[in-house]
């Protein structure tokens, strides 16, 4: 078993730009990598990666922006929930003058 309290992990910049906390963290040999609280400020995106051997969910908290994964651009707002598949170029952009808050879960195929 495995508990985490919010207030007790300190938040951290990744991609450049987006602030995480990242809540719990995987050995090398579990499924579940990471589970991380993440947000973007106003105006701000980060480069497009990948992960070559797992997928990665995402699911909005608050705010909206602009989802990339691969060629493709969709909107993202409060209540989405996004799979982002082995493999697959994926980033965020925040285009509103809010926040775009998530929880991303790493999982390892």
């Amino acid at each position: 078993m495995k508990k985490v309290s919010f207030g007790d992990v300190e938040e951290t910049i990744v991609h450049e730009v987006a602030r995480r906390r990242k809540l719990l963290t995987g050995k090398p040999e579990d499924r579940i990598q990471s589970f991380n609280d993440a947000y973007l400020d106003p105006g701000k995106s980060f480069t497009p990666h990948r992960h070559d051997d797992g997928e990665e969910l995402y699911y909005f908290l608050e705010g909206e922006g602009k989802m990339i994964i691969n060629e493709n651009i969709f909107s993202v707002k409060t209540g989405d929930c996004v799979l982002v598949e082995k493999s697959e170029a994926h980033s965020l952009k925040n285009d509103s003058p809010s926040s775009l808050r998530w929880i991303a879960v790493r999982i390892l195929l």
